[in-house]
C-alpha cells in the first residue's frame, strides 16, 4: 500500500466462528448463500456440470437450515487493511 502512494497503513485480521456453537451468528449462512449466488462460482459449477441450476438454487434455500446444526463446525478468517493519504 506504501507502494501505492498511501502516507499509512494499518491491517488486521482475526478468526470468527461461524458454526459449531449456540451463540453463533448466522455468518456461515450468508458466506454460503453469497458463494452459491455468485455469477463466477455458478458459472463454473454449471459449465463443468457438477450441479444444475435447480440444484444451485435448493442450495441456497438449504443454507440457513444447515447453519443451524450443532454439529456442524465452520469458521471465516477476516483481514481488513487501511491506508491513509496525509493531506
Amino acid at each position: 500500500m506504501l507502494e501505492a502512494g498511501f502516507d499509512r497503513t494499518e491491517a488486521t485480521a482475526g478468526v470468527e466462528t461461524a458454526a459449531g456453537r449456540q451463540d453463533a451468528p448466522p455468518l456461515l449462512s450468508v458466506i454460503f448463500k453469497n458463494q452459491v449466488l455468485e455469477a463466477s462460482f455458478r458459472e463454473t459449477v454449471l459449465g463443468q456440470g457438477w450441479a444444475t441450476e435447480a440444484e444451485l438454487d435448493q442450495l441456497v434455500e438449504q443454507a440457513a437450515r444447515l447453519a443451524e446444526r450443532n454439529d456442524l463446525f465452520g469458521f471465516a478468517v477476516c483481514v481488513q487493511a487501511l491506508g491513509w493519504v496525509d493531506a
